[in-house]
C-alpha cells in the first residue's frame, strides 16, 4: 500500500514512520524535502488530447514505472507534446516523467 500524503502533513501527523511500499508526495512547484517516490509537481498540468488540467508527476525513487503500473504492452501508452509518456486509465490520467 502506498501513502499519498501532504508535504506539510508528512511529518506532522508521524506518517513518516509509516511502513508503506511508496511516498507520493504533492509539493507543487518546489522539490520535497523527504525522499518520495513520486513528486506530483502540478495541478495545472496540460496534455494533448486532455481538456482541463490534469497532475502531472516525476518518478524519483529506485521503483520501476512498470511497478508502479504494471507490464502492460507499449499500445497502452502515448506521448504527449513534449514526448513524455502517458498513459490513459478510465477517467484518471497517469503521466509520469522519469528524470535520468
Amino acid at each position: 500500500m502506498g501513502l499519498y500524503v501532504s508535504h506539510h502533513l508528512y511529518t506532522s501527523y508521524g506518517l513518516n514512520t509509516v511502513n508503506a511500499d511508496f511516498l507520493w508526495i504533492p509539493p507543487y512547484g518546489n522539490k520535497p524535502v523527504y525522499n518520495s517516490d513520486i513528486w506530483q509537481y502540478t495541478e495545472t498540468g496540460r496534455l494533448a488530447g486532455v481538456s482541463g488540467n490534469v497532475n502531472l508527476n516525476y518518478l524519483n525513487g529506485n521503483k520501476s514505472l512498470e511497478w508502479f503500473v504494471g507490464n502492460e504492452g507499449p499500445s497502452d501508452w502515448a506521448k504527449d507534446a513534449w514526448n513524455w509518456d502517458y498513459r490513459k486509465e478510465l477517467s484518471m490520467v497517469i503521466h509520469i516523467h522519469m528524470e535520468l
